[in-house]
Formats: C-alpha cells, structure tokens, sequence
C-alpha cells in the first residue's frame, strides 16, 4: 500500500516552551503602551494566536515534539505532515507476536530538508513486518524552525496582527469578520505550506 492511501493521525506530545512573539512586541504592535496589568491576558492570546497560525499554516514554529501513527508500513515512504521537520526520535511498530519494537535508525534515511519531510529505506533495508492492527506504527519527531529567533518573520507578524485584533476586537461575539483578517491572511497566505513537495 502506497503512503498516500493509509490514514494516519496526529499528536503533539510536547508543545513548544517558548513563544516566537513577546509580549512586548505584542503591545507595541497594538499601541498599548507599558501596562503591566495586560501582560497576562496577552500571553494567553499569543499562545492562541500561534496555534491559529500553525493551523492555519499548516507549520510548527518553535520547537515540539508529535507522533505520527499509522496501521502498516508504505511501499513507499513515509511523509511527515508537520513542517519543517527537524530530526526523528525513533520509528516504533508492534510486532506479530504483540510485542512493541524500535527499528534501527541505520535502517531508514530522514529528509528534512523536503517539504514534507519524509523517511526512505536505507540501501538493502526493508520495512519490518508489523502486526496488523490499528495504530501499529509510531513515528516520533521533533518539528519547527528551533527558538523564538528562527522563527521566520512571516509568521510573526501574522501572530501580531492577529493579536493586536484581539486587543481591539476582546469582547467581540462570534469570529471575526473578513474586514478583519483581511491583512492576517494576506501574511498566512504567503507563509502558507500547500502540503505539496518542495
């Protein structure tokens, strides 16, 4: 079976401990000035406004950890959709016999530097046979562009911009209109991973 036709699911299993936009950045795009007392509201929007642009972008920015798991090895490869991907900590399966293994990392080559991110068999290396079950296959790996510094600027402005509206729009019931978003997704727009190779 080819890796496009298996379905696969997605966790995060260590968020990033740091934010790529501060608080001070914040609120010098908003124009509020040096008060204290928003410091914590803001640091709980710029943990939302992250999110929302790497959902929306489709990217990690600081550095996680997620795994990936699937029901049977590809014929193929094995694309990991979160980009950029930064290194992978292992490739775990459940054996025939029940038993959970770790396949040797000299068996499999990372690519990161593919948009996906993907794993190929090493020369003369084949896909070890898994149990056929749901969720046979781990997949560990670390994403994103490192620390709050490498973070391309793309994306922190769209975390500004979106942040900067939730200082003027914090009551606001429902989503926010077009009008709105029209420059946050205009930055989205051009940081924005299709999903396609690169």
């Amino acid at each position: 079976m080819y890796w496009s036709d298996l379905r696969t699911s997605l966790k995060r299993t260590v968020a990033p401990t740091v934010e790529p936009v501060t608080v001070s950045s914040l609120k010098a795009q908003s124009r509020i000035g040096d008060v204290d007392d928003e410091n914590q509201i803001a640091s709980e929007w710029l943990a939302g406004c992250r999110e929302m642009v790497e959902g929306d972008a489709r990217v990690a920015l600081c550095t996680q950890t997620w795994t990936l798991q699937f029901d049977q090895f590809p014929c193929d490869v094995i694309e990991v959709p979160i980009w950029p991907l930064a290194s992978v900590s292992s490739v775990s399966y459940v054996d025939t016999n029940g038993a959970t293994q770790t396949w040797a990392s000299s068996n499999y080559i990372v690519n990161t530097a593919n948009k996906p991110g993907r794993l190929t068999l090493a020369y003369n290396a084949n896909w070890p046979v898994a149990r056929l079950q749901e969720n046979s296959i781990t997949v560990t790996f670390v994403a994103g562009f490192g620390v709050a510094a490498d973070v391309p600027q793309i994306y922190k402005q769209a975390i500004r911009l979106l942040g900067a509206e939730c200082f003027i729009s914090r009551e606001a019931v429902g989503s926010l209109n077009d009008e709105q978003l029209t420059n946050y997704r205009a930055w989205i727009a051009r940081g924005m991973w299709t999903g396609g190779y690169k």
